[in-house]
């Protein structure tokens, strides 16, 4: 009678990838002394995520890379680069407060904000420039969150604030994401740091530092991507905004 032979378990099967000859000399060549810690810390965060391991190995490394090469922990509790599954691969983004740490890394900004606006929250909107007082309400908490906005200013002077209402936010979020009605898409887990992340995303990327060699610009061009072994991203579920 012929032996059965057991199925290897996509945990395995991924930690099998990890540890192998090819991508233990691919990853001493890029972390060096910090592929050690690195290999530890990915390990035991697909392991806690059933999706993740359904997806292509070298998916999953290759976004965990993308963040390690920019500074940026990938450990989702922190919120500042993530590892997410869409189908059977993995994707880097980068979480909202990622974007700060790299925008202030730059020597470019001297504050960056980016908070939720409550209902009586607008106090004045000017018709000609735009401009948008804002001033807090009391027991904002219980107030609801109409818009989001994203506040930067400059080392040099100056300052910049971007706004978006809730709606907008949803109808960029629908254009951008296909993945948005999803059940475990993370605009439904998490919609308050997705719209913090998308009106900083878009205030940042207005500037010229989007066009600059900086960690800042690496990360609004690869974020929402699957970063192949060449290091170039490929957008399976979304077009860069």
């Amino acid at each position: 009678m012929a032996e059965e032979k057991t199925a290897i378990s996509p945990l395995k099967q991924f930690n099998m990838v990890l540890t192998n000859q090819k991508t233990t000399s691919f990853l001493d060549d890029l972390l060096k002394d910090r592929k050690t810690l690195f290999t530890s810390n990915l390990a035991a965060i697909v392991a806690k995520d059933k999706k993740l391991q359904n997806c292509e190995p070298m998916s999953i490394i290759m976004a965990a890379v993308t963040a390690t090469s920019m500074g940026l922990s990938f450990d989702p509790n922190l919120g500042r680069a993530y590892i997410i599954p869409y189908g059977n691969v993995a994707t880097f983004q980068v979480g909202w407060k990622g974007l700060r740490e790299l925008a202030l890394k730059t020597g470019y900004y001297d504050a960056i904000n980016t908070r939720d606006v409550r209902e009586g929250e607008i106090k004045n909107e000017d018709y000609l420039t735009g401009r948008i007082d804002f001033a807090f309400v009391d027991d904002r908490e219980n107030k609801k969150v109409i818009g989001y906005l994203a506040h930067v200013s400059y080392v040099g002077g100056g300052s910049e604030t971007k706004y978006m209402t809730v709606e907008q936010i949803t109808a960029h979020a629908k254009q951008y994401s296909k993945s948005y009605n999803g059940t475990d898409s993370r605009w439904k887990i998490d919609f308050d740091k997705m719209a913090r992340k998308t009106v900083l995303k878009l205030l940042l990327n207005q500037s010229i530092l989007s066009e600059s060699d900086t960690q800042l610009a690496k990360a609004i061009k690869f974020d929402q991507s699957k970063v192949n072994e060449n290091f170039e991203p490929e957008y399976v579920d979304n077009q860069p905004d």
